[in-house]
């Protein structure tokens, strides 16, 4: 027959998915019954909530820093729209680390009750969830507390609305849901009959069960939205259409989902819908098509039917790129140090008031006024200009004096936009992984594509000349093909400073819009900061972590995306 093997979700399955410490956790299930650690935090938030409700919102933001509120919409929505009415008073299972700044967070497990197997698609598991009295044995008053205290706080309430439809317009739509039963039906189709008979039941009882479940994939949305409106006092549907101009220029975040394309949903009339538009790498937010509207983050309370676009346009500054860097020229003939930066923009870029620094946030050099670079075209900054002009005399857009060099024993160099945004960062070194032969045998580092990430030692060569190419193409330039817009595949770039104190630089670069989790860890594996989760654009991101507080040692940056995994040491010297 067929058997169900999953994990057990238990402090090893925390320690497995999340890098915790498993001796190191609060692990509570049901009512408050202690798996691991104590509950004594969690039924002092429920003490919390008792005293003082949570329609204010300085006692929501309180209760928001105890526990996940986005993570406990969405567990409470799945376990509503699937019909688990063996829940909320069965099957709950919640957990914190044992730190100070952690919150709790809710485990979904055990649903075999849902998709129409104890009640049918048209049951009100919204009603049954929210229910203050209580009709069963698994709805009890306590079971739909926090639930019903937090659907008392306006902001909640909104969000809690909105995440339902933007899942109910995406992944809970039949269509949607109905592949996936289709695919795994087909999967294990060809052995039911055996299954069947190992447990001496009829083929037809398999089919009868899968229109069960169909038929609830089917009509369970349009029956969910009724129970929203009515428990939730609302108007009717309305239709939300957003697109993106130009597509691929950015997206907009809804409540629980991003669009980056032409896309349209069902929202509830008198429940306002909040928007937020992010550009992508390479562009800037524009505006929407609507002019009474001019945050990128705004609040959509329609009356009706609407569309809207948001607008991108391309965001110059955030494509020029470190091209080409000298930072050990050969003991005769030597130029002195110098950098070239390439603008592959379509524009010509005013940088009045940029700035180039080394490592040291001592060195700067700021660009004077009426500083412009064309498209397509290089500027350079040396060291020493009479000295770089005897070998090359010819070149345009040379800046200098710097009044400063780049080490010879590896180097982070940055260059700044007028705001102090930091535009592009190499972190190079003098030996492999990086080309070795730019270390004083006359040769360069130089960028192989400009459009390749420059983070990372691969997509740099030693020039294939002596000297370098400053202020024209890369000698070493491959015209491979590479998406203009995106980067190639997800990238960890080398921590800056490393060893740090008391803050280091972590930045990595994504190949596409997809979900990422930053996190540091000490040497015995305990998880001691989350710097980011969520889903981010594409391209290059950049977080620091400051280590004060902490002891001095070895720590681990790890990055997780998709199915990979990459991971960077630290080295914190106090």
């Amino acid at each position: 027959g067929i058997y169900n093997v999953r994990e057990r979700l238990d402090r090893f399955y925390l320690r497995d998915h999340h890098g915790l410490d498993p001796d190191n956790l609060d692990l509570i299930e049901f009512r408050d019954e202690v798996l691991e650690g104590d509950a004594t935090g969690y039924l002092a938030m429920l003490d919390y909530i008792e005293t003082n409700g949570l329609s204010d919102s300085l006692h929501y933001a309180h209760i928001k820093s105890q526990m996940d509120v986005d993570n406990h919409a969405a567990y409470c929505i799945f376990e509503i729209y699937l019909g688990n009415t063996d829940w909320p008073g069965g099957n709950i299972k919640f957990w914190r680390t044992r730190e100070p700044q952690s919150r709790w967070r809710w485990l979904l497990y055990d649903l075999d009750v849902g998709l129409g197997y104890w009640e049918d698609y048209s049951y009100d598991t919204f009603e049954w969830a929210t229910s203050s009295t209580g009709w069963g044995q698994q709805n009890q008053p306590w079971a739909t507390f926090l639930l019903r205290s937090l659907l008392e706080n306006e902001e909640y309430r909104e969000r809690f609305i909105n995440r339902y439809a933007d899942y109910l317009n995406s992944a809970l739509r039949s269509e949607s849901f109905g592949e996936i039963l289709n695919e795994f039906t087909t999967r294990i189709d060809t052995e039911i009959p055996f299954h069947m008979d190992r447990w001496s039941q009829d083929y037809q009882y398999w089919l009868d069960e899968v229109a069960v479940v169909s038929e609830f994939i089917q009509e369970r949305p349009a029956q969910a939205r009724e129970h929203i409106r009515n428990n939730m006092v609302l108007g009717e549907d309305w239709e939300l259409t957003l697109s993106i101009e130009p597509e691929g220029a950015g997206l907009i975040k809804l409540e629980g989902i991003s669009v980056d394309s032409l896309w349209s949903g069902a929202y509830f009339l008198g429940n306002p819908v909040r928007l937020r538009a992010e550009a992508a790498a390479g562009y800037q937010f524009a505006g929407w098509s609507d002019s009474l509207l001019s945050d990128s983050h705004v609040y959509i309370d329609a009356l009706g039917d609407s569309a809207l676009s948001a607008y991108f346009e391309i965001d110059a500054a955030a494509r020029l790129v470190i091209n080409e860097i000298n930072y050990h020229g050969p003991d005769s003939g030597d130029p002195g140090d110098w950098i070239e930066i390439y603008n592959p923009t379509p524009q010509k870029l005013d940088l009045s008031g940029w700035s180039l620094s080394d490592g040291d946030d001592a060195h700067v050099f700021i660009l004077p006024e009426e500083s412009f670079v064309e498209s397509g075209e290089y500027l350079i900054f040396c060291e020493n200009r009479s000295s770089f002009q005897t070998f090359f005399p010819d070149v345009q857009n040379l800046f200098g004096d710097l009044g400063f060099g780049f080490s010879g024993n590896g180097e982070a160099v940055r260059f700044y936009d007028e705001q102090g945004r930091l535009i592009d960062r190499v972190v190079y070194e003098d030996g492999p992984p990086w080309p070795p032969l730019a270390d004083g045998f006359g040769a360069t580092l130089e960028l192989i594509h400009p459009y390749l990430d420059n983070s990372l030692a691969e997509s740099w060569a030693s020039s294939p000349i002596l000297l370098g190419s400053p202020g024209a193409r890369n000698d070493a330039f491959d015209p491979i093909e590479v998406d203009e817009e995106l980067p190639g595949k997800l990238s960890f770039a080398a921590p800056w400073p490393n060893p740090f104190n008391p803050k280091v630089t972590l930045s990595f670069t994504l190949p596409k819009l997809d979900r990422a989790r930053l996190e540091i860890f000490d040497l015995r594996g305990r998880q001691v900061d989350s710097l980011f989760e969520g889903i981010l654009d594409p391209g290059r991101h950049e977080f620091s972590w400051n280590g004060a507080g902490h002891a001095s040692g070895l720590y681990f940056a790890r990055l997780r995306s998709g199915d990979r995994v990459l991971t960077r040491k630290l080295l914190l010297l106090k």
